[in-house]
């Protein structure tokens, strides 16, 4: 996204997902926030897409569309929520 911010660790955690096609996935992801005021700039080899949204937002956007996110990203937003906005603020 071509942006500069420092980052803080925020949280990490574990999960395993397995799916249709027999592939599992069991990751241990690690968590930073950061700030910046920098406008994005999108990598195509990197990501197809990005909007703004709130955190408010996001959340009733996977509740409504869960098929658009990740299932890691779903994890995080539902069970880690609170830590998200706590270092949002």
């Amino acid at each position: 996204m071509n942006i500069e911010a420092i980052l803080e660790f925020a949280f990490k955690f574990e999960y395993k997902a397995s799916f249709s096609n027999g592939l599992i996935e069991h990751e241990l992801d690690h968590v930073f926030i950061g700030h910046s005021n920098d406008t994005p700039h999108l990598n195509t080899d990197e990501a197809v897409a990005f909007k703004w949204i709130g955190l408010m937002e996001l959340k009733k956007d996977i509740q409504n569309s869960p098929e658009k996110y990740t299932v890691w990203f779903k994890i995080m937003i539902s069970e880690y929520y609170s830590q998200i906005e706590a270092h949002l603020s």
